[in-house]
């Protein structure tokens, strides 16, 4: 799962989907430190994207993104059957969901939208490029 810890990032993803009003759901994971956080009791591995990425990747080190997984890595479904299901829920995770009117939010020009331009890949960008190209590979194994 993406996700970021900037109120500003989260909530401009959330607003340009939007239809009247948007939501940001807050997700308790365990202290992040340094580049990739791995909690076993947690059972959650965390990855600092900016710390991972290449500096052509901008977009990572612009939405000061994180990639949440499982851990340890489970490749087989039936591995799953060994841990508890809060464990491996994400959705067992959120310890707040909040609902806002996007117009009322951005209203301060101090605090401003950042543009889908920013927020989401385009033709222009080498890693969508990069992303296209391997699922174009992923469709054709099908």
């Amino acid at each position: 799962m993406d996700v970021t810890h900037s109120l500003r990032i989260a909530a401009s993803f959330a607003t340009h989907e939007a239809r009247g009003e948007a939501y940001l759901f807050v997700l308790g994971v365990p202290n992040i430190s340094g580049a990739i956080t791995a909690s076993a009791e947690a059972g959650l591995q965390i990855i600092r994207l900016a710390s991972v990425c290449p500096p052509a990747a901008v977009r990572p080190h612009i939405q000061e993104g994180y990639l949440l997984g499982e851990y340890p890595d489970m490749g087989a479904y039936h591995q799953k059957q060994f841990y508890p299901h809060h464990e491996i829920d994400f959705g067992r995770r959120v310890a707040a969901k909040f609902r806002f009117d996007p117009d009322e939010f951005w209203r301060n020009t101090e605090f401003p939208l950042i543009g889908k331009d920013a927020l989401y890949p385009n033709r222009n960008d080498r890693m969508y490029q990069l992303a296209e190209s391997i699922a174009a590979r992923l469709t054709n194994e099908d």
